[in-house]
């Protein structure tokens, strides 16, 4: 419950009553428990971007791991035991962030509300997104009319980033924007000024093509997936830009990198074809498997996760179809994870590697990547 941690005394106000759990807020804070620390940002109580940031970090990975363990044990049917592992730092993390204007305010949207909280300044931004915010504010403030969403994005060690508005501004509004330190590119709806572009870890990414906020967890997983996949032929589902097509290519496979966005995949058939790498790039949706065959299968889906994906392996699974003999699934949600993995088991797949990451420090959100293997012992 927001504004608890465990071993509090509080009121709190419900606001939904199940039989098996309670929902509601902290009304007020009586007594702090053993694991209370700190907050460290002076707009916790209005901001709702790092809610567990009152709570000990121990405490935090603690019960990260009991969530996933609850899930994937209900998904498999037999206890799996999964410990979040920490992932540095856990302020001055984020590299891209998706930031909200509404009303004349610029912020996030506060707790327990859709309004938004007006914020000068955020700890958990890396530089330089913090400068890069400032110049937004100071550049596109007055033509920021109504209410909306841009995203700001900039790589580990940058001095500057990128902007990604869905919608159009005035153009001398966005020409000194990019005319700012803080900024080199910028895409507003449908123009693209400078050089919208991003490159972490070697790969260039286009401004609105999803990122893993926390450079230092992304590595992580990408050295964790290429040392699961098996040798030979990969296929890749939800590729985006490339983050993990490219290090699986340099590591000797030959990928078959399936992405829906378009930006993402012209940048990543671009970026292949100037490298030579044996990556063939298919634009599409990834539940739409391309023939082939292939040792491996990775993906990495949105929240939403990949349960036409998974049904469609199933059924090849259950039809006795030869594919993949190794599934390695990086997903940002657990309870869709845990549902996509109950329908690979119940088709015969067996999970047989669950690791879990705090990549998104203060919050009840983890990262979890899993395999499985289809015929394991």
């Amino acid at each position: 419950m927001r504004g608890a941690a465990p071993g509090d005394e509080v009121e709190v106000t419900l606001t939904r009553v199940r039989p098996r759990s309670l929902h509601g807020f902290v009304h007020r804070r009586l007594t702090d428990g053993p694991h209370r620390v700190p907050a460290f940002c002076p707009q916790v109580e209005r901001c709702g971007g790092c809610p567990w940031q009152g709570i000990e970090p121990t405490t935090q990975r603690a019960a990260l791991g009991r969530h996933v363990s609850h899930l994937l044990t209900r998904a498999v049917g037999h206890p799996v035991e999964v410990v979040a592992e920490a992932v540095q730092p856990t302020v001055a993390w984020r590299t891209t962030t998706r930031i909200h204007w509404q009303n004349g305010n610029i912020g996030f949207h506060g707790a327990r509300s859709d309004a938004v909280v007006d914020l000068n300044d955020c700890p958990v931004l890396a530089p330089p997104l913090p400068a890069l915010l400032a110049a937004v504010r100071r550049h596109l403030g007055p033509a920021l009319t109504g209410e909306g969403s841009l995203r700001l994005t900039a790589a580990p060690r940058a001095t500057s980033g990128t902007v990604h508005l869905e919608v159009g501004l005035p153009d001398g509004a966005l020409q000194a924007l990019l005319a700012d330190p803080a900024c080199h590119g910028i895409v507003a709806g449908s123009r693209r000024l400078g050089t919208p572009v991003n490159v972490f870890s070697g790969v260039p990414h286009p401004a609105e093509a999803f990122v893993q906020a926390h450079p230092a967890g992304a590595a992580a997983l990408i050295d964790i997936a290429l040392a699961q996949v098996l040798p030979g032929p990969v296929l890749e589902l939800y590729a985006g830009s490339g983050a993990f097509t490219v290090p699986l290519a340099q590591a000797g496979h030959a990928v078959t990198a399936v992405e829906y966005d378009g930006a993402a995949a012209r940048s990543l058939a671009a970026l292949v074809a100037q490298r030579r790498l044996p990556v063939t790039v298919i634009t599409g949706d990834a539940a739409r498997l391309p023939p082939g065959t292939f040792a491996s299968v990775l993906l990495d889906p949105p929240r939403a996760g990949a349960a036409e994906v998974c049904t469609a392996l199933a059924r090849r699974t259950e039809a006795r179809r030869p594919g993949p003999r190794r599934i390695v699934y990086v997903a940002c949600d657990p309870a869709t994870l845990a549902r996509d993995v109950g329908t690979l088991t119940r088709a015969g797949w067996r999970l047989t590697l669950a690791r879990a990451f705090e990549m998104f420090p203060q919050t009840g959100h983890v990262e979890t990547l899993v395999v499985l293997e289809r015929g394991a012992a």
